[in-house]
C-alpha cells in the first residue's frame, strides 16, 4: 500500500508559567472533575476569577523570581516582583486584554 509521510506541527499562540498558569491548571483540573460546575461562558469566567482571586490570596509564585532565571538575547533579565512570565506571538492574551499597544510602539513592524 501506500505510506504518506505525515508531519505533526504544534503552534502555541502564548506560553505562561508563574500564577497565570497555575490559575489555568487549577481551572482546567476542576473542570474536567466536576463539569457540570461549567455551564456557560460566564460561569467559567466566574471560576476563572475565583481561582485569580484565591491565587492572590494564598500567593502561591511570590518567590518566583528566586525560582526562575531568564535570559534575553544571552543576558540575564532582573525578575523583580513578579509572579509570572507570558510569551505571546500574538498581540492579545487572556480573553482579549491587549499586552501592548501597537499603534504607539515606534518599532511597529507589522
Amino acid at each position: 500500500g501506500l505510506h504518506h509521510n505525515t508531519k505533526v506541527f504544534t503552534m502555541n499562540n502564548y506560553l505562561g508559567i508563574g500564577c497565570a498558569a497555575g490559575v489555568a491548571l487549577n481551572f482546567h483540573r476542576q473542570r474536567e472533575s466536576r463539569p457540570e460546575l461549567f455551564t456557560s461562558r460566564i460561569i467559567n469566567k466566574a471560576w476563572y476569577a475565583a481561582f485569580g482571586a484565591r491565587d492572590m490570596v494564598e500567593q502561591s509564585c511570590k518567590d518566583f523570581p528566586n525560582k526562575v532565571e531568564l535570559y534575553v538575547d544571552g543576558v540575564l533579565t532582573k525578575l523583580n516582583n513578579l509572579e509570572g512570565i507570558v510569551v505571546l506571538n500574538i498581540n492579545s492574551w487572556s480573553a482579549g486584554c491587549t499586552m501592548w499597544n501597537e499603534l504607539s510602539s515606534p518599532n511597529n513592524n507589522w
